[in-house]
């Protein structure tokens, strides 16, 4: 394939490569030195004097940490006494007090060294800081007894609470239900999708021609009757005639895309046979989300000591004009001077900033990598599927031995990421947290240099330059995605696997498109479905169970909150589906690539509809074989090979 390396078009295939490699070893040790330079940034922390407490506990406004000893300036403080951070004027964050309890920020408690408050507020303690408390600093007395719609709507709200409140263990047993709902949805997809597809897509066709006649008969009836002017009447036809001619134009490509449509509904159907097959594929993701969980603790634990390295100084701003009200008089408050000539605060090294910003990239290369892992063991698994023959029944083949299916498909797809293929992982996760990394600092830049108002120019290039790197990110996890599915198949590293795969992408653009009409179709009316399935029956339960509905005034917002979070569980059932549908569809690509007539791993329907089905479509592969042979490079197959292969591959009749 050019650049690519070696082709193999020429190499039939019956099973994924087993005997590999490890792969993209140099960008593997650059994520193993990555963590290895934490425990570093740990140690140099701690000798510039990295403190927790100043970012855990506060420190006020004279510079001294809440609820410890030491001291500012060489002066000694002791401020165990006051272990709590509370905020004078609760819209200046960086001006703060050590109070000895929370309620000393509110004034129906005031104490004798309240007076340092500027305004007074009730506050609630989380961890060692005083958080105003928005919800009782706003609330009004209401009283039940007012008469009005107010009222009314007040007591309704409250029912309705209510009735979560009663409801909700089953709210949270929605959760699991909606999952086995998209389970038996699995099936449903493989007898019903085409029907699904064909009719929304007629749906549509529908939707646009009727639109344009709606407004085209209203902009005449309007015109005739006075009720528009002729400029508005005008602008219904114009937009009817818009809509008449897209209607023309989806219809053509529909028309024009019918048999690769046919195509992506069959490559739906055999993702929905992988997922029933394998449904371990579902719960995998816990993995990663485990793994992410335990480094987000360690990353914020490196994140503390890295942000508190800091040296104190005086701030020579001044304090805000709003903030003169907050006049300490000299003297002692609870115990510890209140005497603050001028305020102090500390203030971050500069080259400790760029050891924070290696930390965040740390941080988008570790998630990126977590996300690519549990993509490469995803299709690592379906590839695993994919390319198993079948039984005399259709089913795949299950067993220990070669060319057979095992057991736990997605445990030896993720024992082979481990052992060859952490590197080329490293480098998908690598590409896109630069990428990443460059759009936070752009955003920097635009925060800093933006003035008030902005300059209209300033936004315009800004906007520009975040739509292409989003546009850059989205093209290259594309390719991410599709280079680790070949690696999944052929264990090649990751400049062949890209390259591979983008061509074989690209030799095929109708084919790409019209899987992806068809799965955002399917998805989208699948997670709908699902949703909707699963209040469904929870509303039934709400309406019928004894134990409920005498409890519960109405079912309608139990049934709506089931519903967001079954859709919210069904869109997270479509990401793992949506990646085997990708890894389905580029595997049936390589089989076409490299097995003729007898030899290909695809379900039958598959096979039917390119040709290749050795009863059906003998003729067709007779045609497909002889336009490889005019292309440039092309190598006959190895005959014997390919026996071999007819031996161990037996078309299904």
């Amino acid at each position: 394939m050019g650049c690519c390396g070696k082709t193999k078009k020429s190499t039939a295939l019956a099973d994924i490569k087993r005997e590999r490699g490890c792969t993209d070893i140099i960008m593997l040790l650059a994520f193993l030195v990555s963590f290895a330079i934490l425990p570093l940034i740990h140690s140099e922390a701690v000798k510039a004097g990295a403190d927790p407490n100043k970012i855990l506990r506060g420190v006020d406004m004279a510079g001294r940490i809440c609820g410890t000893s030491g001291s500012v300036n060489n002066v000694a403080y002791d401020m165990t006494k006051l272990p709590y951070a509370a905020w004078p004027h609760p819209f200046y964050y960086d001006y703060k007090i050590c109070v000895d309890k929370c309620t000393y920020t509110n004034a129906t408690t005031l104490t004798a060294g309240a007076s340092n408050m500027v305004y007074f507020y009730p506050s609630i303690q989380l961890a060692y800081y005083c958080i105003p408390d928005v919800s009782s600093a706003l609330s009004v007395a209401i009283s039940l007894n007012v008469s009005g719609s107010f009222s009314s709507s007040v007591e309704a709200a409250a029912q309705a609470v209510s009735d979560v409140i009663t409801v909700w263990p089953y709210i949270l047993i929605s959760c699991g239900t909606a999952i086995i709902v998209a389970f038996i949805f699995m099936p449903l997809l493989r007898f019903m999708g085409k029907c699904i597809v064909w009719s929304a897509l007629g749906c549509i066709l529908v939707g646009l021609g009727g639109g344009g006649y709606f407004l085209y008969a209203y902009g005449v009836k309007s015109l005739e009757d006075g009720s528009l002017s002729t400029d508005n009447a005008e602008a219904c036809k114009i937009t009817a005639y818009v809509l008449w001619g897209i209607t023309a134009i989806y219809f053509l490509v529909i028309f024009f895309l019918r048999k690769r449509i046919q195509i992506a509904i069959e490559v739906v159907k055999d993702a929905a046979c992988a997922i029933t097959d394998m449904p371990l594929l579902v719960t995998f993701p816990l993995f990663p989300v485990i793994v992410g969980a335990g480094y987000i603790c360690v990353w914020l634990f490196m994140a503390t000591y890295v942000w508190s390295v800091s040296s104190i100084a005086k701030d020579t701003t001044g304090i805000p004009s709003e903030m003169k009200e907050y006049k300490i008089p000299p003297g002692v408050a609870n115990g510890v001077p209140t005497n603050y000539p001028e305020y102090w605060k500390f203030t971050r090294l500069t080259d400790w900033q760029y050891v924070a910003a290696y930390l965040f990239f740390h941080l988008l290369w570790m998630t990126q990598f977590l996300f690519y892992f549990a993509y490469l063991a995803f299709a690592g698994a379906t590839a695993d599927w994919y390319f198993t023959p079948r039984d005399e029944k259709g089913h795949k083949k299950r067993g220990k031995a070669e060319n057979e299916l095992s057991k736990w498909p997605i445990v030896s797809a993720v024992c082979r990421t481990i052992r060859y293929h952490v590197g080329t992982v490293a480098t998908c996760a690598f590409i896109i947290a630069v990428i990443q990394f460059i759009r936070a600092c752009v955003l920097y830049i635009e925060k800093k240099v933006s003035k008030d108002p902005p300059n209209k120019l300033q936004k315009a290039i800004f906007c520009l330059i975040h739509c292409y790197l989003k546009c850059l990110e989205c093209c290259m996890d594309k390719i991410n995605k599709n280079a680790l599915v070949w690696c999944a198949v052929f264990g090649d590293n990751f400049p062949n696997s890209a390259c591979s795969s983008f061509q074989l992408v690209w030799a095929n653009l109708g084919r790409v498109a019209a899987l992806h009409m068809v799965t955002g179709i399917l998805l989208r009316i699948t997670k709908l479905a699902i949703a909707a399935a699963n209040a469904g029956i929870f509303a039934a339960v709400f309406t019928y169970y004894p134990d409920l509905k005498d409890k519960i005034s109405s079912i309608i917002v139990p049934a709506v909150i089931v519903f967001l979070l079954s859709y919210f569980v069904a869109t997270s059932f479509m990401i793992v589906f949506r990646s085997v549908i990708d890894t389905v569809f580029l595997c049936f690509l390589i089989d076409c690539e490299h097995n003729d007539a007898g030899n290909m791993m695809a379900s039958v329907a598959l096979q039917k509809l390119v040709g290749k089905y050795e009863a059906d479509g003998s003729k067709e592969a007779d045609e497909a074989k002889a336009r490889r042979k005019r292309r440039p490079g092309y190598k006959e197959e190895n005959t014997d090979e390919q026996q071999n292969l007819t031996d161990q591959v037996k078309p299904l009749y």
